[in-house]
This record gives C-alpha cells, sequence and structure tokens, in this order.
C-alpha cells in the first residue's frame, strides 16, 4: 500500500504508519467489494482547513478545539494531535472560499450562548439553528467563511 502525504507532521504520520502496520499489508485491507467483515481502505490521519490567514485561523482553531501548535512552515500550520493521532492542519490558500463546504467539523460545546459569543468575537458568524429529529445543532462560520457545527453536549 502506498500512502502520499501532503502537509502532515511526523507525529501523525507515525500514528496512521502504526496502524497501517498493524493491517499486515495489503492483502489485509481486502477486496474493494462491501462485504460483513471488510477492512477498512485506510485510517483518517488528518484534516485540512484552507484558509486565508494562518495567524488569524491559528487563534480561531485555537479557541474553539482547545488545540495548541505543533509547527508551522510555509503555507501549513500543524496543531498538536488529538487522542488517537488526528491531526488538523490549516493551509493558507490564494483563492477564497466559493461554495458550501461539502464537509465540515461537528463541535460539541457545554454552553451554546457562551460558545457562540466566543465565536463571534474570534471573526466568526452564526448562520443559523437547527431542529432534527430532536437533535439541534448551530451551523456558524470560522473567519473565511468555512462551515461548522456546533452540538450542545
Amino acid at each position: 500500500m502506498t500512502l502520499r502525504v501532503v502537509g502532515m507532521n511526523r507525529r501523525a504520520l507515525g500514528a496512521v504508519t502504526e496502524v497501517l502496520d498493524a493491517n499486515d499489508g495489503p492483502e489485509s485491507m481486502g477486496d474493494a467489494t462491501m462485504t460483513e467483515q471488510s477492512e477498512a481502505i485506510g485510517v483518517l490521519a488528518q484534516v485540512g482547513i484552507d484558509v486565508s490567514d494562518l495567524t488569524r485561523a491559528e487563534d480561531f482553531y485555537s479557541e474553539l478545539l482547545g488545540l495548541r501548535r505543533a509547527e508551522a512552515r510555509d503555507q501549513y500550520l500543524n496543531f498538536e494531535p488529538l487522542p488517537g493521532g488526528l491531526t488538523l492542519y490549516l493551509q493558507r490558500v490564494p483563492e477564497k472560499k466559493s461554495s458550501k463546504t461539502r464537509v465540515h467539523l461537528d463541535v460539541v460545546v457545554k454552553d451554546m450562548p457562551a460558545a457562540l459569543a466566543r465565536v463571534e468575537a474570534l471573526g466568526g458568524k452564526r448562520m443559523g439553528s437547527f431542529l432534527e429529529d430532536g437533535e439541534g445543532w448551530t451551523v456558524i462560520t470560522d473567519p473565511d467563511d468555512n462551515e461548522l457545527c456546533l452540538l450542545q453536549g
């Protein structure tokens, strides 16, 4: 199995390698068809977010998720891995967001009004609140208009 990694810090890559090594090689990954006992094709190692201003985005996501910077170089800023190895990183890009985000983060918060006030103070925006099948959430955006959902925990 070949794993191509862009913008991944060494600790996150190590966590992915450990999980992949535990699978005894590509033959243990199973075939591409879905079966009752199918193996995963890969392991989610990191989530990248495109931003226009790394400093502003670092402030926003550090405060929102309690993350600490691991390293920054060129157009990338990596946060320290979360328990389990998942890493969030920021990538500075020149283009502005042009459509709805198709993948987003769901963030559980203890106090929705307090969380919304902090998000807005950091340059984020409240887009709307929704209720479906007894579950409620509020859609917000970061300062680059990337959508996220806040869930009451």
